[in-house]
């Protein structure tokens, strides 16, 4: 568990429990102290921003202005991590389904050419014929985070609305058995649970069918979209009351009567970089309007993004210690409500 939770703490950082969110805030004096930190070892890159559901909690599924819903070309990925040598950990997800691309694996072929560990996370609703699970199995791919948050129909597609759960399990068996057929240990499997209210009394039934399915068991704490951009308080309520699980301990404890959710400050501006289909850069992986990317590494070098005006902005928020960049950017950072700033 600490030692999964130490390999995520310079990746792309996940806190599935309350000994995980403890070490980080022990070790978070660790993260950079000014607002120039070495580029960052994990990345994120959304290879299809298309989805096969429509999850009501999820902002790809709403008209969010600026959102754009693409594939990704193998072409612009490969320019993508030609960009950025450095990285170590490539994430392949955000807003979609990844296996709708065609060219998936030949991503994940090149990314295990420059040796990056390769995680992607699917919500597995996908009907493949048995070419795709042998290549999936010879692929490479390091790790495949399966989205199943529930363990009987009614309760799964209440959040993954559209979504199939004996499809999602017939597909893993299917890749179980490619993966034995090829003698390959990879992709190693992850059944991620996002806890809420419909699902949090299926915890237990789901962590055993994990294990029936030789899958490792994540359960999440949930995080809704609102929480990071401020919106009207009346709905802010009504989606609480709708998703929020009714046991305290299955979701984040957030500070009261102040102006921040969490009482620490922000690592994803040190750590990690998110980017869309498009070649958008987002500092945060909640966020997918186009007028809040911090560049375009397409059409920019990596660098002039990651040290540029409002990376740096956005990081002075939240050290005690900084230098203002001249001419200081106003960046969807300024507005978060998620992490204490300075």
């Amino acid at each position: 568990m600490i030692v999964n939770f130490l390999k995520n703490l310079f990746g792309i950082i996940h806190y599935n429990n309350k000994i995980d969110f403890f070490i980080y805030k022990k070790l978070r004096s660790y993260l950079p102290k000014n607002q120039y930190p070495r580029p960052p070892k994990s990345i994120a890159i959304d290879p299809c921003s298309v989805c096969n559901l429509s999850c009501p909690a999820c902002v790809a599924c709403k008209s969010t202005p600026g959102f754009v819903s693409a594939k990704l070309s193998f072409d612009k990925f490969k320019l993508m991590l030609d960009k950025m040598p450095f990285a170590r950990k490539l994430l392949l997800c955000n807003w979609g389904e990844p296996f709708l691309n065609d060219d998936i694996f030949k991503m994940i072929r090149y990314a295990k050419t420059k040796k990056l560990y390769v995680s992607l996370y699917s919500n597995l609703n996908i009907k493949k014929n048995d070419c795709f699970y042998t290549e999936l199995a010879l692929s490479g791919l390091d790790d495949l985070l399966i989205s199943i948050d529930g363990i009987t129909q009614e309760n799964y597609e209440k959040f993954r609305a559209g979504g199939n759960l004996s499809l999602v399990f017939e597909n893993i068996k299917k890749i179980n058995a490619a993966k034995e057929k090829k003698s390959s240990s990879l992709p190693k499997l992850y059944w991620h649970l996002t806890i809420n209210k419909y699902n949090e009394k299926e915890i237990t039934q789901a962590a055993a069918k994990a294990e029936e399915l030789k899958m490792q068991f994540m359960p999440n704490y949930i995080i809704l979209y609102h929480r990071v951009i401020p919106i009207d308080e009346s709905e802010m309520a009504e989606k609480n009351s709708y998703w929020l699980p009714a046991k305290n301990k299955n979701y984040y404890h957030w500070q009261k009567n102040k102006p921040y959710r969490l009482d620490y400050p922000c690592q994803n501006l040190f750590l990690t970089v998110f980017f869309d289909p498009e070649g958008n850069c987002f500092p945060c992986r909640y966020l997918s309007d186009v007028k809040d990317s911090f560049g375009n590494i397409l059409r920019e070098d990596f660098f002039d993004i990651w040290y540029g005006k409002k990376f740096l902005s956005a990081r002075s928020l939240f050290l005690k210690n900084k230098t203002l960049p001249v001419n200081k950017a106003a960046t969807i950072c300024d507005s978060c409500v998620m992490h204490k700033k300075y």
